[in-house]
């Protein structure tokens, strides 16, 4: 398949959580699968050409919770081998208690409520478009280096070269346990879902 040419450029404990996953204090692995989207990017068309995973190049201005700052993201090197699809995206209301329940359930732990709600609430973007997106994560058969990547700004990079094919080696998170996330997702945002 062929890669999109700009980036899906993230903040790098997000990523670290969706490549990597967490430990939580019952000792079981939580991998987060979720992202706020704020405008039209990533979309279902770009299953076709999905993007490849990159980080912000600063420190998130987001708050982490206790499991996130243990993880110290910031200073892991990940590699740029994982790609992002869309699976699906839920438009949601924003309000504090929907982001106390999923930075609780092991859908999004790795930040503070506070971080997903002012993520929208700071937003000069129309609300309506305020949106949960699930994605899965995949590790490609080629890995990128630095010089592969343009910095075009400080929230988008592209790739230099736009004629590079991969293949998909695997999901980062089991197809079953995808269902299971997704499950559970549905179900923690019924009462703030805008269907």
């Amino acid at each position: 398949m062929r890669l999109n040419e700009t980036c899906f450029k993230i903040d790098k404990p997000n990523a670290y959580a969706m490549i990597y996953g967490v430990r939580k204090e019952d000792g079981k692995p939580y991998q987060q699968s979720i992202w706020l989207a704020v405008k039209d990017w990533l979309t279902a068309k770009d299953r076709y050409s999905p993007a490849l995973l990159t980080f912000n190049r600063t420190h998130t201005r987001f708050e982490l919770s206790r499991i996130g700052e243990e993880k110290d993201a910031e200073n892991v090197k990940i590699p740029f081998k994982y790609i992002a699809e869309l699976d699906c995206e839920y438009f949601v209301r924003n309000k504090l208690e929907l982001w106390e329940r999923l930075c609780s359930n092991g859908l999004f732990d790795i930040w503070n409520p506070r971080a997903p709600y002012k993520r929208f609430d700071q937003a000069k973007s129309d609300p309506a478009k305020f949106r949960i997106q699930l994605l899965r994560i995949y590790e490609i058969d080629h890995e990128f280096n630095d010089n592969d990547i343009r910095n075009a700004s400080s929230r988008v990079d592209k790739l230099k070269s736009s004629n590079i094919e991969v293949t998909k080696i695997g999901p980062a998170i089991s197809n079953e346990d995808f269902r299971n996330m997704k499950e559970l997702l549905e179900h923690s945002i019924a009462p703030y879902w805008k269907k």
